[in-house]
């Protein structure tokens, strides 16, 4: 999401909440607000001293926040909106004109990954090149995401072994199964994200899958492949999940995710050029490789 050019740096995270926050679940890189007016001063007053701003926003106020234009607000780069429940914010995307302004600058979320984003956004200004690294601030955003992936392996083992076993990962279904586990479907091959990367529109898929794509299959915003990251924290996160796979009934440990995905449900596609049979998730880099350059050269040579 940060990147070494300049005019992607967040300098101020603002946050506009309908419920009080505990101040050690954010950093001081972070203001927060309760009502748009004083926000919307906030940002005018400090205009001239930020290249950026990032705003995370309660949905209640989203509606309120467009009117007064503030998004059109040349250094206001990212507004994240917040809802309750993914039918809520369904209706959200649905309300904001694919193409207009406001979608350009817009992200939906869920109220539940606040405090996660809020620590990519503070670990972005904390590690910025243009800045000595702020020790402080890792060490508070490493202390928080251990607690929090403690807490959910503690709450994930107790809904493990309380679900019946004939229980399979249904996509559609608004249970806890989708609250915890959705989350790490990469939207476009449906698997569990494999490298997982985050995109310039703050969304994220599979490194493969953004080989293969040039937009994002949740909003559709163009891949810049070179602005591209590679997220460890979300990587560490899935390694501690209790996994199930999306395909069939087969629920285990993490770490033994891609041992069965390779022998249930990896998926081969033919190469016409070498007649060779590919797994699909490495196409890319066969065509890419010497041999199948080769190859082709061999078949254009023989054409003219």
């Amino acid at each position: 999401m940060v990147t070494g050019n300049s005019e992607d740096r967040i300098c101020q995270i603002l946050v506009l909440s309908d419920k009080v926050i505990p101040e050690n679940k954010f950093g001081h890189f972070t203001t927060l607000f309760f009502n748009v007016i004083t926000l919307r001063k906030y940002v005018c007053d400090h205009i001239k001293d930020t290249d950026t701003f990032h705003f995370h926003v309660s949905d209640l106020y989203l509606k309120e926040l467009l009117e007064k234009f503030v998004h059109q607000i040349e250094q206001v780069r990212r507004i994240y909106a917040y809802y309750d429940t993914s039918n809520a914010l369904q209706s959200g995307q649905f309300r904001i004109q694919s193409g207009s302004e406001e979608s350009q600058k817009l992200q939906f979320c869920l109220k539940r990954d606040l405090e996660k984003k809020l620590q990519n956004d503070e670990t972005g200004i904390a590690v910025h090149p243009s800045q000595p690294i702020d020790r402080s601030t890792i060490d508070n955003i490493t202390t928080l995401a251990t607690e929090r992936v403690s807490q959910k392996r503690t709450n994930q083992s107790d809904h493990h072994l309380a679900a019946p076993n004939e229980i399979a990962f249904n996509i559609q279904e608004d249970s806890w199964m989708e609250n915890d586990i959705l989350r790490f479907i990469c939207p476009f091959c449906k698997f569990f994200f494999q490298e997982p990367y985050e995109l310039e529109c703050g969304h994220q898929q599979c490194k493969s899958c953004i080989n293969h794509n040039n937009s994002c299959a949740t909003c559709s915003k163009f891949i810049l492949k070179d602005k591209a990251r590679f997220d460890p924290c979300f990587q560490n996160e899935m390694q501690e999940f209790l996994s199930m796979c999306p395909k069939c009934k087969w629920g285990e440990r993490w770490i033994f995710y891609q041992k069965h995905l390779n022998q249930n449900h990896q998926q081969f596609t033919n190469c016409s050029i070498c007649n060779k049979q590919e797994a699909q998730s490495s196409s890319y880099e066969h065509y890419l490789n010497g041999m199948h350059q080769n190859n082709v050269k061999i078949i254009i040579l023989d054409m003219q």
